[in-house]
């Protein structure tokens, strides 16, 4: 296996890999990224995860394998693990563990909860479970962090190693595996980036600054403007992984599929043997709903196995993904019983299995509402469960899974009357046999809430869509979308629902078109649609069908059952038609609002957190080059980075470049940057 054709980038030999783009949405301009990040993937012995894929982008972890460059990175910012350290560091954050005079440095590349109340066979109390079953969550929780040693070079010296030991054998920091055992600080949501985001913004903002991305911000003190740019740029990392075509997904890491591959054909210790015993063990029958965690059983099964431990240091990280996926893909080829994944951190995950029929005590989903079916398109509208909701889950009737023949699929959720940030609104989520995985609802999503789905034959995008109500339901002004009432009752604990809910109104007049899309196409344009007058949003019937269902579906059928619609929105005065007068080209279709709107600010609807005019577009932002032998930096360079670090780390900060590197000021793609490096032997 090999990652894609592109060019692969090289820290401090090339231009910086994090620009601007990498603060907007996933597309084609990431390719060079995603590149970058599966051949990191190959390179490393444990899988990736959101934040240390970011950490490989910014600070520049060598493609072979060779680690982060650890002179050019202050330790004194690192979070400092000894005896008296109670908590847990998050996964990305670069660590130094202290001993004495002793420092090893790592980078967390896992973290899993390690409840005591998990039993050594793996089972869990059914309260334990699920994001809302944590009640000691609040009040933090026990956590193992996986580190690696030899993320700042290719290996430990001699030295190193003997330390290493020691700290294992004496058992005050780090476990006999080198793992940290700790708690995890109160309010911590387990597998979120968050804490690590507050580490780079915090203690360790010099580390962040002294990057890439604090060279691409007009101000690089904004707080504000850092911490947006900080979240998109992990929200865009997070889905090019999720985008790659030979690594395999597990939560927030990602695994090359060949290795999974691999130790599911090995016959060594947690090879594809002890696999099978497991998946075995989570997956028999139960009959009342049941509960199982990976970690002990991976122990069990380590044990039992001679030295080396695989578990010791990353080992663990890729063991747990892999057992997930194995469980994962067997679980989905089951017809009697349900099982999923209830908890994706604790003990490496949790695991439910129980009969269908005893599902959460709900009756099996059914396959919704049917709107529209032919074989182009379907639209269908499916009551969300909390089931559905908790564990990020969207089922599909079988004529819808049927029309859509990519395992990875593109998700654009719009939310009516309530906007949703970029992370929210446009998500990779993954096809497994009748339900779309991986979805992050918004926080404001209730039980029996409706959602309406459209999806085209060949289409990689699907579009989703909740509908506002004139008023909101009997329950209070939370409830203010289309709901299943009696699914809503229920979750509230009430015996029957409340009254029903103001009945929609059809979104279109009958004609030739499609009268549940009617609804999308308004929502495409709104979002969208080329700017114009008066907070107008305009486009032509192919740009719609391409903004609702992707680029890939060339179907005639579909884009004038788009059109058709378009045209009856027009005579239901929805929209208006706008003919290109003196040249042959398509209908403009337009969306007027109530009232004006702001002017359109380019780029804003795809900047998260409102970065347009605090990003330096087409900028190469300053930073360090590695020197041809031979060369020595320039005097000019010297100058400029010492500016640039006083700058950024007060006038006491160290000013000398270190050996065998120049620096270069940040300047316009395409510009001179100016001298930066002088043959050595002259004078």
């Amino acid at each position: 296996m090999t990652a894609s054709a592109t060019e692969i980038w090289r820290p401090f030999r090339d231009d910086p890999l994090f620009t601007a783009e990498l603060l907007v949405e996933p597309d084609a301009s990431h390719e060079r990224v995603l590149a970058y990040l599966e051949q990191v993937a190959l390179a490393r012995r444990t899988p990736l995860h959101v934040a240390t894929a970011f950490n490989a982008v910014h600070f520049g972890f060598g493609p072979d394998g060779s680690g982060y460059r650890g002179e050019l990175l202050d330790p004194e910012l690192f979070f400092r693990l000894d005896v008296e350290t109670e908590a847990v560091p998050e996964v990305g954050m670069f660590v130094r563990v202290e001993r004495g005079g002793h420092t090893l440095w790592a980078e967390v590349v896992g973290q899993f909860g390690a409840h005591h109340g998990v039993d050594v066979d793996g089972w869990v109390p059914p309260e334990l479970p699920g994001a809302s079953g944590w009640s000691d969550l609040a009040h933090g929780g026990e956590a193992r962090a996986i580190l690696d040693f030899e993320a700042f070079g290719t290996g430990l010296n001699h030295r190193d190693r003997a330390e290493l030991d020691r700290q294992r054998r004496r058992g005050t920091v780090l476990d006999a595996r080198g793992h940290v055992l700790g708690t995890v600080p109160a309010a911590t949501r387990p597998h979120d980036t968050g804490r690590y985001a507050d580490w780079l913004l915090t203690s360790a903002k010099p580390l962040l600054l002294s990057g890439p991305l604090g060279g691409l911000l007009t101000d690089p003190h904004d707080d504000g403007a850092l911490a947006a740019a900080l979240e998109a740029a992990l929200a865009t990392i997070d889905s090019l992984l999720a985008r790659s075509a030979i690594l395999r997904r597990w939560g927030p890491y990602a695994t090359p599929s060949d290795r999974f591959s691999e130790r599911l054909a090995s016959h060594e210790v947690l090879g594809g043997d002890d696999l099978s015993e497991m998946i075995r063990i989570v997956t028999r029958p139960a009959g009342e709903p049941r509960y199982t965690g990976i970690w002990p059983l991976l122990e069990a099964r380590a044990l039992v196995g001679e030295m080396p431990d695989p578990l010791t240091f990353v080992g663990a990280v890729e063991a747990v993904v892999h057992a997930n996926l194995a469980i994962e893909g067997e679980g989905a080829r089951l017809d009697e019983f349900d099982v999923r994944i209830d908890d994706l951190w604790q003990a490496g995950g949790v695991w439910r299995t129980a009969p269908y029929s005893a599902r959460d005590d709900e009756p099996i989903q059914d396959e919704g509402v049917l709107e529209h079916l032919d074989n182009t398109l379907t639209v269908f509208t499916v009551a969300l469960r909390a089931t559905h909701i908790d564990n990020g889950l969207l089922p599909l009737p079988s004529h819808a899974t049927k029309l859509l023949p990519h395992e990875n699929v593109v998700i654009d959720l719009f939310h009516e009357g309530e906007p949703l940030d970029d992370g929210l609104r446009v998500q990779e989520v993954v096809l497994t046999d009748n339900r779309l995985t991986g979805i992050t609802w918004p926080f404001g999503f209730y039980p029996g809430i409706k959602v309406t789905i459209a999806a085209a034959h060949g289409a990689r995008r699907v579009a989703l869509s909740t509908k506002l109500l004139d008023e909101p339901l009997p329950y209070g002004e939370d409830y203010r979308w289309a709901a299943d009432e009696m699914l809503l009752a229920a979750a509230l604990g009430l015996a029957e629902a409340v009254a029903p809910a103001p009945a929609a109104t059809q979104s279109v007049k009958p004609g030739r078109g499609v009268d549940p899309l009617g609804r999308f196409i308004v929502n495409a344009l709104r979002r969208h649609g080329e700017a114009g007058p008066f907070g107008a949003r305009q486009l032509t019937g192919p740009q719609l069908m391409t903004a609702l269902f992707g680029p890939e579906p060339a179907n005639p059928v579909l884009l004038w059952q788009v059109i058709h619609t378009c045209e009856d929105l027009v005579e239901a005065g929805k929209l208006t038609c706008e003919p290109v007068i003196g040249r042959m080209a398509p209908d403009v279709f337009v969306w007027w609002p109530d009232g004006a709107g702001a002017r359109r600010i380019p780029d804003q609807a795809r900047r998260m957190g409102g970065l347009a005019g605090r990003v330096k577009e087409h900028w190469v932002p300053p930073g360090m080059r590695q020197l041809p032998d031979g060369f020595r930096a320039s005097d000019q360079a010297k100058a400029n980075y010492a500016k640039y670090v006083r700058g950024l780390r007060g006038p006491k900060a160290s000013v000398e470049l270190p050996p065998g590197f120049t620096f270069v000021r940040g300047h316009r793609r395409g510009d001179e940057p100016g001298p930066v490096w002088l043959d050595a032997t002259s004078n």
